[in-house]
């Protein structure tokens, strides 16, 4: 989803997800390895930089992908929007043990801004940014790199 939507750089997306160059091109190359995507480095020297782009196949995963965070955030908002600051916490914490790859994705929503920021607690802000584990602790699916 992030390539299909102009993000082209194996850092450009570990900067987005919070995980390292390295874990993004290992997983890059994955996708590269399933037929999903091209990469391809351009330039010269210390001008060098990778690129990739969907194939056919990629855009297909990364339509479907887009209509399940579109979805995904519905059902967060939902949840969210008629409960008062002080159960917010909880209320996520319910949503994210449901839906735990709703945990990997939040970065993605908030990077599209299809969820204001202020929705999110604190404690999934810092879980996120600080702790950097989106590829590591799960594989996250394909399709959302798209």
């Amino acid at each position: 989803m992030l390539i299909s939507k102009g993000v082209r750089s194996p850092k450009e997306l570990a900067a987005i997800l919070n995980v390292s160059e390295r874990d993004m091109r290992i997983k890059l190359s994955e996708m590269e390895e399933k037929g999903l995507i091209e990469c391809s480095t351009k330039g010269f020297w210390i001008f060098k930089k990778t690129v990739c782009r969907l194939k056919d196949k990629g855009f297909e995963l990364a339509e479907e992908a887009w209509r399940e965070l579109i979805e995904r955030r519905k059902k967060l908002e939902g949840r969210l929007a008629s409960v008062d600051e002080e159960r917010r916490d909880q209320v996520l914490r319910e949503l994210v043990r449901e839906d735990p790859v709703l945990l990997h994705v939040i970065p993605l929503m908030l990077w599209f801004n299809l969820v204001p920021a202020m929705l999110i607690p604190t404690f999934l802000l810092n879980e996120l940014l600080l702790n950097g584990h989106l590829l590591e602790d799960m594989d996250i699916n394909d399709e959302y790199l798209m």
